[in-house]
């Protein structure tokens, strides 16, 4: 789905430089992942468990991140990248 590739490269990015626990709030997610769901109670709990639930499947291939759903938002903590960096290798000299 178009969010479970969203969250996955929203941790990508974030947790490549991450150094310290940092809390994302529920708020601040459903605006940065363009939530259509209201503004309401209701509305903010439905984009929480639809988050929660995607977010599940994207830890089943990311199984290094280290984050944590709370009540008041997304946990990140420092975490390997998904895919190991890749070492550059020197031009040869002219």
């Amino acid at each position: 789905s178009a969010l479970r590739l969203d969250i996955y490269a929203f941790l990508c990015h974030r947790l490549s430089y991450l150094r310290r626990p940092t809390t994302i709030p529920w708020e601040a997610l459903r605006g940065q992942f363009g939530s259509t769901l209201g503004k309401d109670k209701n509305g903010r709990a439905r984009f929480k468990q639809e988050f929660e639930r995607n977010l599940r499947e994207v830890l089943l291939l990311y199984r290094q991140a280290n984050v944590e759903s709370t009540r008041s938002g997304l946990v990140l903590r420092p975490s390997p990248t998904s895919v190991p960096a890749r070492r550059h290798r020197a031009l040869p000299s002219s």
